[in-house]
Parts: C-alpha cells; sequence; structure tokens
C-alpha cells in the first residue's frame, strides 16, 4: 500500500470518527448515567472550593476536568470535549500499536477503521466519563513495551511505566495492570535474567509504578483510619443495590467482555492472539500483561460483590479496545481470501458494531429537557449573587440540571446532596409551606420533579410556575416588595 493511499484512509478514518460522534451530540445523547454530571461537578467544586463530591474517586480527571474549567468556564461543554480528544487519541495509538506489532499499513487501515464504529469507543468518546483516558493511557503503555520488544530502547521501557503509572491515578483497574506489569518485569530480570536494564533504571521504573498506589493507601490511612478506605466505602455503596446471583454473574466483567465483543464479532481478536502467540514472544507477554488483570478484576468482581452501579459493559472496553488490532489481523491475514468475502464480512462488522452502538445509547439519562432547564436558570439572572435554587433530589439526575445552568454554587438541595441520604426537608408537603424561610434563604426558584411537590406549591398565590421541562417544573418565588 502506497503511503498517499494510506494517510488518505487514515484521514478518512478520522473523519468518519468525528462525524459519527457529531450525530450522538446532535440526536441529544449526552450521558449513560448520572456519573458524567457527578464527575463534572466534582472537578468544578474541587478547583473553586477546593472541596470534591467523592472521596473514592482517583484524582487524576478530576485535576484534569478542574484545571480545563479555569481555562473555559462551561460545565457543559469542556467535559465533552476532553472526551472527544481521547476518543480520537484512541483511534491514533490504535494505528500506531497496530504498526508496532504487524508492521503492516494494510492491518493498520483495517483497525482504524474497526476503531471508528466500535461500540465502546464511541459511547465512551461523548460522554464524560474517565474510561476513554484510561483506555488511551492503557494503550500508549502497550505501545511502548511492544516498541521496547522490537527495539529494547530503554527509553520506550521507561515510557510504558510512565503510562502504566498515570493509570494508576485514573481507574482502579490501573493498579492490577500496573502490579502485573511490575511483577512480569521482575521475573524477567531477576529470574529468567532476560532485561537488560540498569539497576537504577528498574529502581525508577519501580518508582513509576508505585508512587501513586502507595501515597493513596497511606493517604486513606491517614485521612480515614484505613489503608482501605477507598475499598470498603465502594463496597457499601454497591451493597446498596439488590444482588442476584444471576445479576452478579452477569454484571461480572468477564461475562460482560464475552458477550458484547462475541455480538461484535471482536472476539476474532482473542482467538488471533492464541494463534500468533504461538511463534510470536512480543504477543505472548502482552496477552499476559492483558489476561492476569482482567482476570484479577473478573475474580474481585465476583468475590468482592463489588458490581458496577450502571453499565457494566463500560468495565471490560478496556479489553475490547485492547483486542481491536488482532481483530483486524485476524479479518486481513486470516479473512481476506477473497474481495466479496472481505466485503460481506466488512458489512457484517458494521451492522453489529451499529446494532450493539444504539443498544448502549439507547438513552441518554442527560436529557434534553433537563439540559433546557438548566439553561433557562442560568438566562433568569444567575449572575446575581445573592439568588439561590432550590432543587428536589429524588434521584442522582437532578445533578444535570445544576450542569447545564452553568452555576451549581447557586443550589440548595431541598433533603441533602444524597438522594439516598434524606436530611430535614426544606420544603415539606405535609406542612405548611415556610415562606420567611424560603425569603432567609434567598430562593429565588424552586426546580421540581415529583407531582406531590408540584401540586402542593400550585396551593401558594407567591408561587408562579414558570414552565415545564419534560418531568421537571420551575417555580418562582414572589417576594414581597420592601417598602
Amino acid at each position: 500500500m502506497s503511503n498517499r493511499k494510506y494517510f488518505s484512509l487514515l484521514a478518512l478514518a478520522f473523519f468518519l470518527a468525528i462525524v459519527i460522534h457529531i450525530l450522538f451530540l446532535v440526536n441529544g445523547f449526552f450521558a449513560t448515567s448520572a456519573d458524567e454530571s457527578g464527575r463534572t461537578l466534582d472537578a468544578y467544586f474541587w478547583i473553586t472550593n477546593n472541596a470534591q463530591l467523592s472521596d473514592v474517586w482517583l484524582p487524576f480527571y478530576r485535576i484534569l476536568l478542574g484545571n480545563a474549567l479555569l481555562l473555559y468556564h462551561d460545565l457543559f461543554i469542556v467535559p465533552r470535549i476532553i472526551s472527544f480528544l481521547f476518543g480520537i487519541g484512541v483511534l491514533g495509538i490504535i494505528v500506531w500499536l497496530t504498526n508496532e506489532l504487524f508492521q503492516k499499513k494494510e492491518i493498520a487501515i483495517v483497525a482504524a477503521l474497526l476503531t471508528v464504529i466500535f461500540p465502546s469507543r464511541i459511547i465512551l468518546s461523548v460522554v464524560p466519563l474517565t474510561e476513554i483516558i484510561f483506555i488511551f493511557f492503557i494503550l500508549c503503555a502497550f505501545t511502548f513495551y511492544i516498541r521496547w520488544c522490537n527495539t529494547k530502547k530503554n527509553l520506550s521501557l521507561i515510557l510504558a511505566s510512565v503510562f502504566f503509572g498515570i493509570t494508576t491515578t485514573i481507574r482502579y483497574e490501573g493498579w492490577l495492570f500496573a502490579f502485573v506489569f511490575l511483577l512480569f518485569l521482575l521475573y524477567r530480570k531477576f529470574i529468567a535474567k532476560e532485561l537488560s536494564i540498569t539497576f537504577t533504571a528498574f529502581i525508577l521504573i519501580c518508582i513509576l509504578l508505585c508512587s501513586f498506589p502507595l501515597y493513596w493507601v497511606v493517604d486513606n490511612a491517614l485521612r480515614e483510619g484505613s489503608p482501605l478506605y477507598f475499598l470498603t466505602k465502594t463496597s457499601t455503596n454497591y451493597e446498596r443495590m439488590p444482588t442476584s446471583f444471576l445479576k452478579l454473574i452477569w454484571r461480572n466483567v468477564a461475562s460482560q467482555f464475552i458477550v458484547w465483543n462475541l455480538l461484535s464479532l471482536n472476539i476474532l481478536g482473542a482467538v488471533a492472539i492464541f494463534l500468533i502467540s504461538q511463534t510470536n514472544s512480543s504477543v505472548r507477554q502482552m496477552s499476559v500483561l492483558m489476561g492476569i488483570p482482567f482476570f484479577l478484576v473478573a475474580l474481585f468482581q465476583l468475590f468482592g460483590h463489588t458490581l458496577p452501579t450502571h453499565n457494566p459493559w463500560r468495565i471490560a472496553s478496556v479489553w475490547g479496545v485492547l483486542l481491536l488490532p488482532f481483530t483486524s489481523y485476524f479479518v486481513r491475514e486470516k479473512y481476506f481470501l477473497s474481495s466479496k468475502k472481505y466485503y460481506s464480512i466488512a458489512i457484517l462488522f458494521i451492522v453489529l458494531c451499529f446494532g450493539q452502538t444504539l443498544y448502549f445509547a439507547r438513552h441518554s439519562y442527560f436529557t434534553q429537557e433537563e439540559k433546557q432547564a438548566g439553561e433557562f436558570l442560568e438566562q433568569h439572572n444567575l449572575n446575581e449573587s445573592h439568588q439561590r435554587m432550590l432543587i428536589e433530589n429524588p434521584d442522582w439526575y437532578y445533578l444535570n440540571i445544576m450542569v447545564a445552568s452553568q452555576h451549581p454554587k447557586k443550589f440548595l438541595f431541598n433533603s441533602g446532596f444524597n438522594p439516598y441520604e434524606p436530611k430535614q426537608l426544606i420544603v415539606n408537603t405535609e406542612l405548611e409551606l415556610n415562606k420567611t424561610l424560603l425569603q432567609e434563604k434567598q430562593i429565588d426558584y424552586l426546580v421540581m420533579k415529583s407531582p406531590r411537590y408540584k401540586n402542593f406549591l400550585s396551593q401558594y398565590s407567591f408561587i408562579q410556575k414558570e414552565k415545564d421541562f419534560g418531568e421537571w417544573s420551575i417555580y418562582k418565588f414572589i417576594k414581597e416588595n420592601k417598602q
């Protein structure tokens, strides 16, 4: 394949990725859960108040998004720009990794096109979560490791360690990748005697891989009295969910990986890894570094009951993306027997991936109505420092309105921040509405979702309905003019 054709096809892949991304946003797909808004507000409160919404979320995303919001204050757009950039970055790194593995432009092009239509990459590039950033850095780490396997230049091994180290600050799965990588290097250096790097360089690698996990454990011990507080707190959150044995199995990373990669035919990559690793030591090593963390996560989820609270497919997505270069190899090298056969499997891939993507994006948990409600509040004098909004919080999706309003500090929670740990009500439907309390708290607008609150407020002449936005209604508190 000529360079001109190669780069033209790459440009087409990037163009298609951008078009698909825009189509999802234009059609109102903004979130897969309330976590997107929670992560955004966590970063916003950290950068403005040195506060945070969760003490178990790792800090990388908080720091990245918080500083980005200092550059441009838009709580809706900025997080989605970050996800988009990393999503496009994943496409570029997949091409690089495929070239390092196989040194064939044709396979790299197939990998690029498969990555463009791969369901989890599309969804995670649209919504502002940590997964697409985690996937990007995991891919960088494996790319530099394979480059080191090819060149034996120690700088590549150190860079692989840098990127594995970064993943430990993004998601806890990164700790397992880094731990397995370190054990693998220890084995190769001190037992197999295959690693020809200096002791100083090895110590540097250990520091890069272990520094943050050690800091986080010590910080939890000093701050919360338990080095594993983050683990027990996470387990406690999951215990709120009723868990059957079937749900435990279905939500496990192993089940999610097998099911979704079977349905997209990406499981062919696992077949390719098995076949190639018989003769290719680099692929064999990569399969170990991919596989052991996968099995550890599956075991932790099964025996620790650490189920994802939503969208369990996203945990398995990193391993699905790592399969893409190998699926591309299988399609190009093992299946490219005739153009007619090749076109048939290409069409099958597109149909299956398109169907799976639509399933993942079947409902946006940040609705157009919530976005419009927030924008309405932003437009109605929210810039005045004394104004406050009282918002009902029957579930976590009230966070979406706070994000869309661009002024989350203006909000008061009717029953406390956490919907599942209610506190004393400001507006209580069983008592007379306290007009004086509303004035003391400088409340100008009330944002309600439940019919009982809406019916309750409609009784009072000093509460005026402004507008309905789907399930949400916005009311204005008519204050008495001071004489």
